[in-house]
């Protein structure tokens, strides 16, 4: 019998013993046991006093709906540090997420999503403690990097959030920062920097309209399109969504496959997983937000349509996705399959998708997500950072992490997008797509 050590390490009972005996624990419990396939008991969860501190109390079970997991994976944000992002029960990663200068990429995804989240349920309690969370970087006492590469730039996006909220104009100059700053003209003596090219380059970048911090990446198509996107829906100004979809619509030739996937870069010819969920998870968040009369529209729906296609055909029979998805030999990973069943849902919710195929397979990923969910509310098997490299050993070979915000963010987004298919009518929807 060949045991996955790295389904092991996510199951519910297991996470909680090496939490506990790691010191990761903030309260205590004498048992932690299996329910059914997909919950243990909690050990700890967070309530609210009227100054918005968390206090943990304990709880019986991780519920299995969308709306109750939402709540815990938004508890085990308000409890971190998000410029030290490393949550009770997180393991996998020696460093955290953040280290104390800048509210990393993922970790802002997480935390947006989770005020959009709060809004959609109408849970005042998180939202206010959300919104709370964000006041010491209003007040400059504590600041994020400066916007000079896609993955500080995408921090904008939470003031902008917070701005749709509660008109908070603070946030709103703040985000606007740095979504202009992502368009700012370079300056001649700029270096590369973690993929950017030099300043010859990036000048002639913006010269054709194009982010100078363009570096033809797969998760720029998530990093950018979240933050011009949130500018264009606090302001209503059309120049930011033109970005995103010129972006999308200069990276797409260039980047997609015939049969709609993505490599993780022409130097790394392998179908990663969450590289292709930055691409698909950009591309739902794009056309969800882009106005119809947009010229760039068809071209992105059509390479959009070809993507969920081919993610349709590689779904293996559990719901789960792939490290490397085309390959049937490579071991299931939690964020990806998040990122693809938020985009599946997504998809049907605004009718590209028909739903009798695509909303079971993105309901069918939900179900299969419930058994990494640990007793703190963490979502196991997430791969660790991975840069590129061909190789493919290389991502057989990654190691996985518990409480990763690159999967706690996707869970939510999931988890958002069903809840709001709860509210809407989308049986026998055709879908343009098929």
């Amino acid at each position: 019998m060949i045991m996955d050590f790295r389904l092991l390490r996510s199951s519910s009972a297991f996470v909680c013993l090496l939490a506990c005996l790691s010191n990761y624990a903030v309260a205590s419990a004498t048992e932690s046991q299996a329910v059914g396939n997909h919950y243990a008991e909690s050990l700890a969860t967070a309530s609210f006093d009227t100054s918005g501190v968390m206090h943990q109390v304990p709880l019986e079970t991780i519920p299995d709906t969308p709306w109750g997991v939402s709540e815990i994976v938004i508890d085990q944000l308000l409890r971190a540090d998000a410029m030290d992002y490393r949550p009770v029960g997180f393991y996998g990663r020696k460093s955290s997420y953040g280290m104390h200068n800048h509210v990393q990429y993922s970790v802002v995804s997480l935390w947006t999503w989770a005020i959009e989240n709060s809004v959609l349920r109408g849970d005042t309690e998180r939202l206010d403690s959300l919104i709370a969370k964000w006041e010491p970087f209003a007040e400059g006492r504590l600041r994020s990097k400066d916007p000079n590469h896609v993955d500080f730039s995408v921090y904008g996006a939470l003031p902008l959030e917070i701005y749709l909220v509660n008109g908070d104009e603070r946030a709103l100059r703040i985000g606007l920062y740095y979504a202009d700053r992502q368009w700012a003209k370079p300056s001649p003596d700029v270096q590369p920097d973690h993929g950017t090219f030099d300043a010859e380059e990036q000048l002639r970048l913006w010269e054709r309209g194009l982010s100078p911090q363009s570096r033809f990446w797969v998760d720029d198509l998530y990093m950018i399109t979240f933050l011009q996107t949130n500018a264009w829906r606090a302001t209503g100004e059309r120049m930011y969504i033109d970005r995103a979809a010129l972006t999308m619509a200069e990276y797409l030739p260039k980047v997609q496959l015939k049969n709609g996937f993505v490599y993780h870069s022409p130097q790394a010819p392998f179908v990663w997983g969450r590289g292709m969920g930055w691409v698909a998870a950009g591309m739902a968040l794009l056309l969800d937000n882009l106005p119809e009369d947009s010229e760039y529209r068809p071209m992105i729906l059509k390479g959009y349509c070809k993507m969920m296609k081919s993610l349709l055909d590689c779904q293996s029979p559990d719901g789960m996705w792939r490290q490397l998805v085309d390959d049937e030999e490579s071991w299931s990973e939690t964020s990806c399959t998040a990122m693809f069943g938020y985009a599946f849902a997504c998809g049907v919710r605004n009718g590209w998708l028909p739903e009798n195929k695509y909303l079971l397979a993105a309901r069918k990923a939900w179900k299969a997500l419930l058994r990494y969910i640990d007793c703190y509310g963490n979502i196991g098997h997430v791969c660790t950072g991975t840069d590129r490299r061909n190789s493919r050993d290389w991502y057989m070979n990654r190691g996985t992490v518990n409480g990763d915000p690159h999967g706690q963010a996707p869970l939510l987004w999931l988890a958002t997008e069903l809840i709001r298919l709860e509210r809407q009518d989308v049986e026998n929807i055709p879908g343009v797509c098929d």
